[in-house]
């Protein structure tokens, strides 16, 4: 079935009709799980098609829960006060970055700009590793000379 046909054939249905629908896919997509664990899948796109059309009835309740679609798609009427705190019959920008006027940034360049802005960690400074090793001689912790330490094994000479 064609995607619009289908999309006009849910949003002709009532809610309680809907309500089933999606009880009747969310039952399916189980089903569809319990198949690939047991390796008896006959459609493997099936799973993908029942997961889509749950999301379109699940939607499409949404919106008539909020008022925004009526049965049969038609708009529900809304109040002329909610319907001016809407973001686009107000002729308001949606976001802060249209706001600006400038293209949305990709992820990878937002995720990158993220990195940038951290600040970097810095190397102990040399002064700082001299000033722990007085510390240790002063305590009588100094590190042993290279010679005075556990000569290392040498391979048997046969």
């Amino acid at each position: 079935m064609k995607v619009a046909a289908l999309v006009a054939e849910v949003r002709e249905q009532a809610d309680d009709e809907l309500g089933r629908r999606a009880e009747r896919l969310a039952h399916e997509l189980f089903k569809f799980r319990l198949q690939r664990q047991t390796n008896q899948v006959a459609n493997s796109m099936s799973p993908r098609h029942a997961r889509r059309e749950l999301a379109r009835v699940k939607t499409i309740l949404r919106a008539r829960q909020l008022g925004i679609e009526g049965q049969g798609g038609v708009p529900h009427p809304v109040r002329k006060d909610v319907r001016a705190a809407l973001p686009a019959a107000a002729g308001q920008v949606a976001s802060p970055v249209e706001a600006a006027g400038r293209p949305p940034m990709p992820k990878r360049a937002r995720a990158a700009k993220a990195v940038a802005a951290q600040p970097k960690a810095r190397a102990s400074a040399p002064g700082k590793v001299k000033a722990k090793a007085k510390a240790k001689a002063a305590t009588g912790k100094a590190a042993k000379p290279k010679a005075a330490r556990r000569p290392r094994r040498k391979a048997e000479e046969d």
